[in-house]
């Protein structure tokens, strides 16, 4: 065994021995079959090892990381055919799977080391050798497959991967007439350059540097953004049916009725077995989604939340946040029938719905919104003077499997509603019917419309971008 400790086993997570000396025999797995790894856990291992920004290990250094992002050469999926692609110029391999050396002081390695779970999740047998691939930015959004100049491509930050070859031919071979099915399944983790130190020609789409907690500047903007550049598509309707319901004042935390024409946000979460008690409103002691849900609202600058679990107490106080448990009685009443026979006009007229992806229950609370429910830590490493930062999954990853998306309920409101913050584990993405945002994703340089270009079949699948008309209760 080598006495040499500076190094990353990709089989156990941990530092001190390189992945062919490790001694535990597999990778440890969950009840899906998958590697079970923790970010957390992850984060925690590299910080013990510093890494070196001046200095490569020797492997990376012969990659010439740098040069790559300003290269035109890589590999891009041609808009009309799978077959059509242009050989790239970088993709060397970095070893085995059993073996792959990664060196804890080297900043490239680090990377590679935070990218690698999922590649190892996804091989159950055989040896494969896996290779740093390149690919520009655009590829990871849905609408990559719209005609766009060669010109403008070539203004696209370059990303990387970590992928297999037999894992690459797989995915290719499976989604042939699929490309953007193609794309959502080989790139789950990448990294990239900084949009703060971006290449000298490839800036579009750059890395964003995310941090523990969310970032209510730029939540504002995607709203303002939606409201002033997105037209009809995104044109919130009024119903007078809402007079009849009940939100909750944010500033004043008290549950009123609504006001006329009033922004309101609404919430749509699994509710799970926890619900709020009377009082817990004006002691602020919510369930903590509902409670990162008030903060998000006031934070938007909206003074009103829709919340299904709140509406049952009719002398509570809150701004209009529409949240269906609080909004709605939950004993039988009239009142509740009311509300729950307009729940599809709630959630269709909303100014935006904040939606809790990866919360198991209304407990579970947003992640980044309160220290209660952290968020996983982006890995950046600096590399020569650029800060290079792993950018999280696309929205279509981070909702796959989640139990918010297993749900008809929930389902309904996702499909209903115009425009969303999706608080996922990792970032919050804004979808509406005309745009997609990450957190972790620079949107600003964008000359082909890759964020702001949808088209119904380029959707979220279980979000409708059709904008129906409001539905008539009468």
């Amino acid at each position: 065994m080598n006495a040499d400790r500076n190094f990353l086993c990709i089989r156990c997570r941990e530092a001190g021995h390189q992945t062919a000396d490790c001694q535990q025999l597999k990778p440890v797995r969950g009840r899906d079959g998958n590697q079970i790894f923790d970010p957390f856990s992850d984060e925690h291992v590299l910080a013990t090892f510093p890494s070196d920004s001046s200095s490569l290990c020797e492997r990376c250094v012969k990659y010439k990381i740098l040069d790559v992002f300003d290269q035109d050469d890589i590999l891009h999926v041609d808009s009309q055919s799978t077959n059509n692609r242009r050989p790239r110029r970088l993709q060397p391999d970095i070893g085995r799977l059993s073996s792959v050396v990664l060196r804890s002081n080297c900043p490239l390695c680090r990377l590679i080391f935070r990218v690698l779970p999922h590649v190892v999740a996804g091989h159950d047998e055989g040896d494969p050798i896996l290779y740093l691939t390149p690919f520009p930015s655009y590829e990871r959004h849905p609408s990559f497959v719209n005609k766009t100049p060669e010109n403008d491509k070539k203004k696209y930050s370059v990303y990387f991967s970590v992928q297999s070859q037999a894992r690459e031919l797989e995915i290719s071979s499976k989604y042939l007439a699929d490309p953007s099915g193609m794309i959502g399944n080989r790139h789950y983790l990448a990294f990239a350059l900084s949009s703060k130190t971006p290449a000298s020609r490839k800036t579009a789409l750059g890395a964003r540097l995310t941090g523990p907690s969310v970032d209510y500047a730029l939540l504002r903007r995607w709203l303002e953004r939606c409201r002033t550049s997105h037209g009809k598509t995104c044109q919130r309707p009024w119903a007078p049916e809402l007079l009849s319901t009940r939100m909750i004042d944010v500033s004043a935390r008290q549950v009123v009725p609504c006001p006329d024409r009033c922004d309101y946000v609404a919430l749509s979460y699994v509710w799970g077995n926890v619900g709020p008690k009377k009082g817990d409103l004006e002691n602020r002691q919510l369930p903590q989604t509902i409670e990162d849900a008030i903060t998000v609202t006031a934070q938007l600058g909206i003074q009103y939340l829709w919340v299904s679990q709140i509406l049952c107490y009719s002398s509570w106080s809150l701004s209009v946040l529409q949240v269906d448990a609080l909004c709605i009685d939950q004993i039988p009443t009239r009142q509740q029938r009311q509300q729950l026979d307009i729940m599809d006009v709630i959630y269709h007229c909303s100014t935006v719905t904040v939606v809790a992806i990866s919360g198991e229950s209304s407990a579970s609370g947003l992640p980044g919104v309160s220290m209660k429910t952290p968020r996983v830590p982006q890995g950046t490493e600096i590399i020569a003077g650029k800060q290079l930062l792993t950018i999280f999954p696309m929205l279509e990853q981070d909702i796959e499997g989640v139990k918010y998306s297993t749900r008809a309920w929930t389902m309904q409101e996702g499909m209903l509603t115009r425009c969303r913050l999706l608080f996922t584990k990792h970032q919050v993405h804004w979808c509406c019917n005309s745009a997609i945002f990450s957190e972790c994703i620079d949107e600003t340089a964008d000359p082909g419309n890759y964020t702001e270009c949808y088209q119904p079949e380029s959707q979220v699948t279980w979000f409708d971008n059709v904008n129906y008309p409001v539905p008539s209760h009468h």
